[in-house]
């Protein structure tokens, strides 16, 4: 028995029993590049474990030619499978899956996990060790069998588990099954409040945005985006630490902007920008206030922009467009490119490109700057109420998400 679960006094007539001695531990097989075939046995991999179950959907590499099933470990119904390799040994143990139901067909599972399945007449619950390893005890309990980045199953027989007498574990197991239930119901339903707040603003955009038979009110008018802005591409990103300083202006990427294509809009850049200030007045500043979009890459089907709260330099694959002041405003080009495609003016040949004299050339709407004034003051406020409801359901959603585990925690300490 490890020192770690020794010091921990279990409920009376619980007891400490080794995983090996309760429960049949085995490792899967990983097959050889040969094996693998279009068809023919499906075998689960470390991706395949995705919220506490089986991801059956086929992706690279998961079938295996039927001539090498007996050299395969079958999976079953009732068993628990714990993620055993991993790049990082902190990924080792995190990822538990219960078999309740497996496919007709013969599936199987690979050297990546290791199964555990209750022996015969050692009164165990199938589903007792699952939710143990489920558990951040049962996590730690994985965490100390682990050599390098592998959990082989020698070690894992040595894991210990917390056992009560069998009828406890059939009322706990209830219990908390009837408990998660309720959770994923809630969780469900805040996850899908969150989407629909998120889904706001493209819905406010779209009402400003859209006009009767096509046609513009009074007093707009079609303007093209090198009219009213300002439009240069960023510099390359600097080489050398004599760029690098303490002070200065954060250097922007690609990476660094949000995807708003189908969420809500977002003023800054994301609130964790790349971690370095530079000091050389040489680079293509951004000045805050400019509407800044990749102009080449897959960022840019994905609508990548962001309306920049700060002064700062940004890459070579940035465009940044700085609205002129007797214009237009720098929020109205925002929304406005909000409710463009930028992959219909992209050079989509293999790799998406922008051309800034292609960009200078996309016509936006443009109504008097009273009237974008009006309209971007009306929106903040909207945004202002939007943010406050979105903040709330979001942590409503994380305080749904934190139940799990408080819930386990009672069930292994006895006060389930």
């Amino acid at each position: 028995m490890s020192s770690k679960l020794e010091k921990r006094k279990l409920p009376q007539g619980w007891r400490w029993a080794q995983l090996g001695d309760v429960c049949e531990v085995c490792k899967g097989t990983t097959p050889r590049t040969e094996w693998y075939a279009e068809s023919g046995l499906h075998i689960i991999k470390f991706r395949d474990i995705v919220n506490g179950g089986i991801n059956w959907a086929p992706g690279h590499r998961s079938f295996v030619s039927l001539e090498y099933e007996n050299k395969l470990r079958r999976l079953k119904t009732g068993m628990t499978l714990i993620g055993a390799d991993a790049h990082n040994p902190e990924y080792i143990g995190k990822k538990v899956a219960f078999t309740d139901s497996v496919s007709k067909k013969p599936a199987f599972f690979s050297g990546e996990l290791i199964s555990i399945a209750p022996r015969a007449n050692c009164h165990i619950v199938a589903q007792w060790p699952f939710l143990w390893f489920t558990s951040h005890e049962g996590y730690k309990a994985v965490q100390e069998k682990v050599v390098g980045v592998h959990l082989n199953s020698g070690p894992a027989k040595s894991i210990e588990i917390p056992l009560p007498p069998l009828s406890e574990q059939k009322r706990i197991v209830a219990n908390l099954n009837k408990k998660m239930a309720t959770v994923e119901k809630v969780r469900a339903a805040t996850l899908e409040r969150v989407e629909a707040i998120r889904a706001l603003p493209a819905a406010f955009l779209r009402g400003i945005f859209s006009f009767d038979d096509g046609k513009l009110p009074q007093g707009w008018r079609w303007a093209q985006l090198g009219e009213v802005a300002d439009i240069f591409s960023g510099s390359s990103a600097p080489q050398g630490s004599n760029f690098f300083s303490t002070s200065g202006f954060p250097f922007v990427r690609v990476s660094d902007l949000s995807e708003c294509g189908a969420g809500g809009i977002i003023y800054k850049t994301r609130d964790r920008l790349s971690d370095i200030a530079i000091s050389d007045c040489s680079l293509k500043k951004a000045p805050k206030g400019a509407v800044v979009l990749p102009k080449s890459g897959a960022a840019i089907a994905t609508n990548r922009r962001a309306l920049l709260g700060i002064d700062a330099y940004i890459v070579s694959h940035l465009l940044a467009l700085v609205a002129i002041p007797d214009l237009s405003l720098k929020e109205w080009i925002y929304f406005a490119l909000r409710q463009i495609d930028m992959m219909d003016y992209s050079d989509n040949t293999g790799y998406p490109s922008l051309k800034k004299s292609v960009v200078e050339e996309i016509e936006i709407p443009l109504p008097p700057l009273s009237e974008q004034k009006r309209i971007v003051a009306d929106m903040n406020k909207k945004m202002a109420v939007v943010e406050k409801a979105r903040d709330a359901a979001e942590a409503e959603s994380e305080a749904t998400h934190a139940l799990p585990a408080a819930f386990l925690r009672e069930a292994f300490g006895g006060a389930l």
